[in-house]
């Protein structure tokens, strides 16, 4: 037989099976719903974590862009010029 100590005396208490089956779940149902939180936290977090980082990613492509455009401006600017044929 399985026991149980009483929280307030420390007597040990016997557990029959319906009753310890009756626990089990209940103790499985809360860390079911304990781990469900949890990785709907670490998720959010994730989703967060990614989300600045994209954001992140794309202002300094964004800038590289601007770079590369005044660059190539500049280039076209100071090119060797023909004169025309005459």
């Amino acid at each position: 037989m399985t026991t149980i100590a009483c929280p307030s005396c420390q007597a040990a208490i016997e557990i029959t099976k319906a009753l310890e089956g009756q626990i089990q779940e209940q103790v499985l149902t809360a860390a079911r719903q304990n781990h469900a939180a949890e990785l709907a936290k670490v998720r959010a977090e994730a989703t967060s974590t990614l989300e600045r980082q994209l954001s992140a990613e794309r202002e300094i492509i964004r800038q590289q862009s601007a770079t590369d455009l005044k660059l190539n401006a500049a280039a076209w600017l100071l090119r060797p010029r023909i004169p025309p044929s005459a």
